[in-house]
């Protein structure tokens, strides 16, 4: 075993007060499913967390021994950094975070495990750690809703990037990151060169970006690593990007399940299949009991709608 699998299982994650609660059920989650003789390192970028949910979350990771670690808000940050909300209304500043963390980890953490707020782990991440991720930039799993490059969300510049339409098209909140490999090469300069270059195109943000320089140049890990909503919208297998085995364990033996897009548990009674794992690990954490209501979507909506008159912004 090489000195990198030596180190303790390292996740990194972040998020604003708004995610908050949903960084401490993410968290649990990987708790709950990982031996509790196995060592854990957590780095949290705060992106704006209160003291009083930094506690909170805080005390949702249970009794057992993790070295948790915040890290403070980036300052290395470019100003005006393109933020699709007609793609993603929930886009913030925070989904740029995870590119800074060759820079902002210790230079000792040669990989990382990034993890979204938005998602379950429901298998042991240890396998995932394990994997070898040779000399590629990350491991990652291809998008179910935008498998391709060329895909109508994908990159529209592909073809001026000299990409093969066929170039396939990974989602970026799950990622096994080679951070020795970033810093070697500037990765993270070069990803928000790419951002300013083609900001007036980009459409996912950080994602994006990353698929733009990593072309041909990551890892495909195994679709059950990151179950997005899109799987079920497929009547078949042969309708999806995956291959069958591949396809049927994702959709019913998934190890992360992610609540990308728009409609979430926390925000929608729309009926994802296993929305009530979520609440399962919520109940968990310090907001055990918390629950969506009919208040809380019209708060919401209210606050989308001040939002996008650029009135005032709430956490």
């Amino acid at each position: 075993m090489n000195q990198i699998n030596n180190l303790p299982i390292t996740i990194a994650c972040a998020a604003d007060d708004g995610y908050a609660m949903h960084m401490a059920v993410m968290l649990r989650s990987v708790l709950e499913n990982i031996p509790v003789s196995q060592k854990i390192c957590i780095f949290a970028i705060d992106g704006g967390i209160t003291e009083s949910n930094k506690k909170k979350i805080l005390a949702s990771l249970g009794k057992r021994s993790v070295d948790f670690n915040w890290i403070s808000e980036p300052v290395d940050l470019p100003d005006n950094l393109p933020l699709a909300k007609n793609i993603l209304s929930h886009a913030s500043k925070a989904l740029y975070y995870r590119l800074l963390l060759a820079d902002v980890l210790p230079p000792n953490y040669e990989k990382v495990i990034y993890l979204d707020s938005d998602l379950i782990v429901i298998q042991d991440l240890e396998k995932l750690w394990q994997t070898d991720i040779g000399d590629n930039y990350v491991l990652a799993v291809q998008d179910s809703s935008i498998p391709f490059v060329s895909s109508p969300y994908g990159i529209k510049k592909y073809q001026d990037l000299n990409m093969s339409a066929e170039n396939k098209y990974f989602n970026s909140g799950v990622l096994v990151i080679n951070l020795r490999k970033w810093r070697a090469e500037n990765v993270s300069a070069k990803l928000f060169q790419y951002l300013e270059t083609y900001r007036d195109c980009v459409q996912h943000h950080d994602q994006e970006a990353m698929n733009a320089l990593f072309a041909g140049k990551w890892g495909e890990i195994e679709p059950q690593w990151n179950q997005t909503p899109n799987f079920f919208d497929y009547p078949s297998w042969k309708e999806s990007p995956y291959q069958e085995i591949d396809y049927y364990n994702a959709v019913n033996n998934p190890y992360i399940v992610h609540f990308a897009g728009t409609a979430k548990p926390w925000n929608s009674f729309e009926k994802h299949p296993l929305r009530e794992m979520f609440f399962h690990y919520l109940d968990m954490t310090a907001w055990s009991g918390w629950r969506f209501t009919v208040w809380k979507r019209f708060r919401s909506k209210l606050i989308r709608i001040i939002r996008s008159f650029n009135a005032w912004s709430f956490p």
